[in-house]
């Protein structure tokens, strides 16, 4: 989970509308990016469709004034992107953006995204409606959603 505070709030508030989740920093004697890492690179599709039956990707990366973009970057091992999503094609798969809306262009691979625009109390309360079916996604997006690319809309 890439997070600047909210992220966190919304994994409490899935865990409270039912869904699991695994904190996997908690686990000891590696620093919890490598211990992710090589959980989920080493891992069959089997463990995972046992383990989950969804990913979701929360990023609430704020973008600064001196900033002229914000990316995703993707931890490597061996040069390969290896805790990119590389599952999503087996096990359905979510982004939810709570800061920044470009992040479709670093995980297009996602097919799922969700371009929230802030992570304030009232917008993650409006998320969890939206993701338990409480009421409709009706949005209409002020930006770009697909980044200029085609690769992110199939």
């Amino acid at each position: 989970m890439v997070d600047g505070g909210g992220g966190s709030r919304i994994l409490h508030q899935l865990k409270h509308a039912g869904f699991d989740w695994m904190d996997m920093a908690s686990i000891p004697n590696l620093p919890p990016e490598k211990l992710a890492l090589l959980h989920e690179m080493y891992r069959s599709i089997h463990e995972v469709h046992r383990e989950y039956d969804l990913y979701v990707y929360v990023c609430n990366m704020e973008n600064a004034s001196n900033n002229t973009t914000l990316r995703l970057n993707w931890n490597v091992t061996f040069g390969l992107g290896d805790d990119a999503p590389w599952f999503v094609s087996e096990v359905p798969t979510l982004m939810i953006s709570t800061a920044y809306p470009y992040h479709l262009f670093d995980a297009p691979m996602i097919k799922t995204y969700i371009n929230a625009y802030a992570g304030t109390p009232d917008v993650r309360e409006a998320i969890m409606e939206k993701l338990m079916g409480r009421s409709p996604f009706t949005g209409k997006s002020p930006i770009d959603p697909f980044c200029g690319r085609e690769d992110t809309k199939w």
